[in-house]
């Protein structure tokens, strides 16, 4: 693929052409091969949220629709069957703000197709691959555990379940299954940008001890530790930014993560949709993976999926951090 051209398409959002030559680069199957996700899934993934910050959901979802369609009416005749768990994942995705019945539709679709190409990519190794190992190792039912934690009763009516997973549909999911952390240096700058001075000796502590045990993979660790940065930063925020002392009528020092989540969204102190819907999912994650008492949970954690998720949460919070510093322009005085 020409990616300077490419490039060019989405800068200066010629959609339209930018997904012709895609779809000529598959067809044509040399740069790109239809059959190996890795490598079409980041152009087209590129192109996919490129659409998404222009033109919204219903363009992203529409996009997402017409690659599997291309995939089924175009490629899969001459290819035989192609593995399309990335496309129903991302369809997924789209649907996340209007419809969570037709979200959860696609990406059970779509951890169908995950588990049949990786029992078949075993069978074709002459190793076995047991039915729950395949699906632990399938990014559609990693979102499928996250999608019913999630639901599972922390929204007060449907419309405001809509908005928190409308909210969801931006952030780069691929953190959960393929973690590609962020760079240390620049987490620590927003962290101290994040922080007033007086403080910054605590939370940098917390930080160096978190990445310490993710550096271990110490799972329940990393878990404690990042609701632990979580907390003392939106404290932070909360307390000497916005100047809040209590929190529905309790002294501010009293309060614990959920407390100050719900009471930052109230005060709608987030600089972005994405940042908050992160902050959120980090709060109702972290308060479920952490009740053992949980069963409902406890029974979908298989090791590898609860891996996933306790390092995706980690590195979801490190970008937002990032995020949030680089769009927050009142600093401490």
């Amino acid at each position: 693929m020409n990616k300077s051209k490419f490039d060019t398409y989405l800068d200066e959002s010629k959609f339209k052409e930018a997904v012709i030559m895609l779809k000529e680069e598959l067809t044509k199957a040399e740069m790109m091969d239809p059959g190996e996700d890795h490598t079409w899934g980041p152009a087209s993934d590129f192109l996919g949220y490129s659409i998404l910050k222009k033109d919204g959901h219903e363009a992203f979802a529409m996009y997402w629709e017409e690659i599997l369609k291309f995939f089924s009416e175009n490629l899969e005749p001459v290819w035989g069957h192609l593995h399309k768990g990335h496309i129903y994942m991302r369809l997924g995705f789209a649907k996340f703000g209007s419809e969570l019945t037709e979200a959860r539709k696609y990406l059970e679709i779509g951890n169908t197709e995950d588990v049949m190409t990786l029992k078949k990519y075993h069978e074709d190794l002459e190793t076995g691959l047991p039915l729950e190992e395949a699906m632990a190792k399938s990014p559609n039912h990693i979102v499928l555990i996250v999608m019913d934690i999630l639901e599972n009763g922390c929204f007060s009516n449907n419309n405001e379940k809509l908005q928190f997973f409308k909210g969801m549909v931006p952030i780069r999911w691929d953190v959960i299954w393929g973690p590609k952390e962020e760079d240390r240096d620049v987490v620590l700058k927003a962290v101290r940008d994040l922080t007033p001075f007086s403080e910054q000796e605590r939370v940098l502590k917390v930080y160096n001890d978190l990445d310490a045990v993710y550096s271990l993979k110490l799972l329940a660790a990393t878990r404690n530790l990042t609701g632990k940065l979580l907390e003392m930063m939106l404290f932070n925020i909360l307390y000497y930014k916005h100047g809040i002392k209590n929190i529905n009528g309790r002294d501010i020092m009293k309060a614990d993560l959920e407390d100050l989540t719900s009471e930052a969204v109230g005060s709608c102190i987030f600089p972005s949709e994405e940042i908050r819907t992160t902050c959120i999912m980090v709060n109702v994650l972290l308060n479920r993976l952490l009740r053992v008492e949980d069963q409902v949970v406890r029974n979908k954690l298989i090791p590898r999926v609860e891996r996933a998720i306790t390092i995706g949460l980690k590195i979801l919070l490190d970008r937002a951090l990032i995020q949030w510093a680089e769009k927050d322009i009142k600093r401490y005085i």
